[in-house]
């Protein structure tokens, strides 16, 4: 088998092989016929490069190369790194210690004055907060207990309709008010007796109109017989559909003085009933039928149904 060879420019011999594209070298003859050299190196390699070419015989052509090894981290150095970052890490340490725990003990200390200081004082608050309350109810409760000297209440009137069943508002005139009270303070302080009872300050106090005096109003509840219609004939419907689980009952409702002016359909609505011992505050109906009656109709539940 024939070696093709040539010689480098440090004058060792390589086996080689024709350059690649674009190097440049010398030639050396062989039996074969001229082979190239290896090309000439302008640099030192770095630590892997290629020197040239071989090739045995018919085998391919195969690089050769060069390799150099890093050089080594010199201990040394890497000591130094060591001992810079533990010099460092020891210098934050210290400053982080120096400012978190400098005069540890009269930290504390003062926190601790700090925070005895501040709840004497939210106690201190608290106390003066409970007695501006209470005198504030003082207060209130005297005003309230104030009546305005030398002023009355004309009769109080009723009103010409009912409010609701067994309701109506009744209203009066407040005169002879003193200059040291309002017209609006004096009402609503000022008593008045109505059917019997004594009554401590009206529901509201205003100005009516084409009247140059403060007028108050009262809702009364008690003895008022001309609102309260009765209930006659009571008339069990049955259920009121399959299913539904409701029975209705109807009933007239009488005794109600629609020429005096009271509305009918205002006391229906608000007629109670009691039905096998349960009490209905308000029909679920009312009806005013050809005949003129009016009456009133409760969907009560019934499992029955």
């Amino acid at each position: 088998m024939t070696t093709r060879s040539y010689r480098n420019k440090r004058g060792g011999s390589q086996e080689g092989s024709p350059l690649a594209p674009g190097q440049q070298g010398s030639t050396s003859y062989g039996s074969a016929g001229p082979v190239p050299r290896a090309p000439i190196l302008q640099s030192p390699p770095p630590y892997s490069a290629t020197l040239g070419y071989s090739r045995e015989g018919n085998q391919e052509i195969r690089p050769v190369t060069c390799r150099r090894n890093p050089p080594p981290l010199r201990p040394p150095a890497m000591i130094g790194r060591i001992v810079g970052a533990a010099a460092f890490f020891i210098l934050v340490t210290q400053f982080v210690a120096f400012v978190f725990f400098y005069d540890l003990p009269a930290k504390i200390g003062r926190y601790a004055e700090v925070t005895v200081r501040m709840r004497k004082e939210a106690t201190h608050l608290e106390s003066e907060r409970a007695a501006l309350q209470e005198e504030r109810k003082h207060w209130e409760k005297a005003r309230e207990d104030r009546v305005p000297q030398g002023a009355f209440w004309e009769v109080a009137q009723p009103a010409l309709d009912c409010l609701s069943y067994g309701k109506r508002e009744y209203w009066g005139i407040l005169r002879n008010i003193p200059e040291d009270w309002t017209d609006l303070d004096a009402c609503m302080n000022m008593p008045v007796e109505i059917k019997g009872l004594s009554v401590r300050r009206p529901d509201r106090c205003l100005y009516v109109k084409d009247s140059p005096y403060i007028h108050g109003f009262w809702t009364v509840d008690w003895d008022q017989p001309d609102c309260k219609p009765w209930l006659q004939d009571f008339d069990d419907k049955g259920c009121t559909n399959k299913g539904s689980g409701t029975r209705r009952i109807e009933a007239w409702v009488v005794g109600i003085n629609e020429k005096g002016g009271q509305d009918w359909r205002l006391l229906c609505e608000s007629m109670p009933i009691t039905w096998n011992h349960i009490t209905y505050n308000t029909p679920t109906h009312c009806d005013a039928r050809w005949t003129g009656r009016k009456v009133a109709m409760w969907d009560i539940p019934d499992e029955s149904c």
